[in-house]
């Protein structure tokens, strides 16, 4: 038989994992007896690990007008555009909504599912804004530059760009 492992981890760790395969003999050692060995190290996150990247705004359109929006997405859309840039608890979006968590969390899968299926889809790029708010221990949500815009140019009437943004004709 022919097998192929691989290993990850530092210099030090490989070197263990190896030494302990020619102690105990590659066929005799469990990975049981391995793990023991080679535990993996505590590391930092790199910077470019915790940077968020999204959806850009041309995908972002994509999304929105492949189905019509229900009204619940609609009413959540509107929430977090009206927001925006500032992060609204799933309390608000359940107000706004008329939803329970149970629903609201529905919605925002079905959300998720209709970005999944969209053409284009990359799931390193989110949609969302979201984080932990350990002081309401509950979820905050956002939404990025680009979703917002997707929206304004979708349906400018129903979500029309920040005063600040708006050209002023006469």
């Amino acid at each position: 038989m022919n097998m192929t492992i691989r290993l990850e981890g530092t210099a030090a760790e490989i070197g263990d994992v190896l030494e302990a395969l020619s102690q105990k003999g590659v066929l005799s050692a469990t990975a049981l007896e391995l793990s023991s060995v080679a535990t993996p190290a505590a590391t930092e996150p790199e910077a470019e690990d915790t940077e968020k990247a999204f959806a850009s705004t041309r995908f972002a359109k994509r999304v929105l007008q492949r189905l019509p929006l229900s009204p619940a997405q609609e009413s959540l859309f509107t929430k977090l555009h009206g927001a925006h840039p500032d992060l609204v608890s799933a309390r608000e979006l359940q107000s706004a909504t008329g939803y329970t968590p149970h629903q609201l969390a529905g919605l925002l899968g079905a959300i998720g599912r209709r970005v999944a299926n969209t053409s284009g889809y990359d799931d390193k790029k989110d949609f969302f804004i979201w984080s932990w708010n350990e002081g309401k221990d509950a979820w905050d949500y956002g939404l990025p530059d680009s979703v917002c815009r997707a929206l304004e140019e979708s349906f400018p009437r129903k979500f029309p760009p920040p005063a600040d943004e708006r050209v002023l004709t006469k």
